[in-house]
């Protein structure tokens, strides 16, 4: 069988792996409407694809985690006393401000990374007024094993008293009924970037995965 890849079939293959991106996104983006539109819960980020998530759904951002990144330990700190967090002083980090580029904000132990935003004032504002609108009884967590989020640190957020959260990762982890692996990342040691490739979640949230999030 000849498989020299001629120009007509690499155009073949890249119209067909077009298509299969396509309809994943319309399926994944009609289920999260369908079964999510309307929801109240505030999902608890530790970067941008809880925003994403609210966003495909169709709600507005019931939360302060939107638009930013936070490293695992800073959002372990975060959710293990989110009603203190939510209230808390938040201010910049202006040497991490200069380093990063983008805002850096500081609450205790807490860092937050505002990546989307160009000025602090305005990640501040945002913060605060979305700060407002979290139920903290009708919140689900949601994080990635990516940026150090190490096995250890993996059992600690498994371990939080909060019922629903979900840790999106590249490995299975059986013994925690959190852990949501992502097949497109088996093999890997870590997810990658979810919040561009949302299409990637398709296989994920469905089902009792995704009655959290109602």
């Amino acid at each position: 069988m000849d498989l020299t890849l001629t120009p007509s079939r690499i155009a073949r293959s890249v119209r067909a792996r077009s298509r299969s991106l396509y309809w994943r996104r319309v399926r994944l983006r009609r289920r999260l409407q369908r079964h999510l539109h309307g929801s109240e819960v505030s999902i608890i980020s530790s970067n941008c694809i809880g925003g994403r998530i609210s966003t495909l759904a169709g709600n507005p951002y019931r939360s302060p985690t939107v638009g930013l990144s936070i490293d695992p330990e800073s959002f372990l700190e975060l959710v293990s006393d989110l009603p203190r967090y939510l209230t808390h002083e938040l201010s910049e980090d202006a040497e991490a401000t200069a380093r990063e580029g983008f805002p850096v904000g500081r609450m205790g132990e807490v860092t937050l990374h505002f990546q989307h935003y160009r000025a602090f004032a305005d990640a501040e504002q945002h913060w605060r007024e979305r700060a407002l609108r979290v139920d903290v009884d009708n919140v689900v967590l949601l994080c990635t094993d990516r940026n150090g989020m190490s096995p250890d640190r993996i059992a600690r957020f498994a371990a939080l008293p909060t019922p629903r959260k979900v840790i999106l990762t590249a490995k299975p982890y059986p013994s925690f009924d959190c852990a949501a692996p992502v097949p497109a990342f088996a093999g890997a040691s870590q997810v990658g970037e979810l919040y561009t490739h949302w299409d990637l979640l398709e296989p994920v949230l469905r089902g009792p995965r995704l009655e959290l999030f109602r």
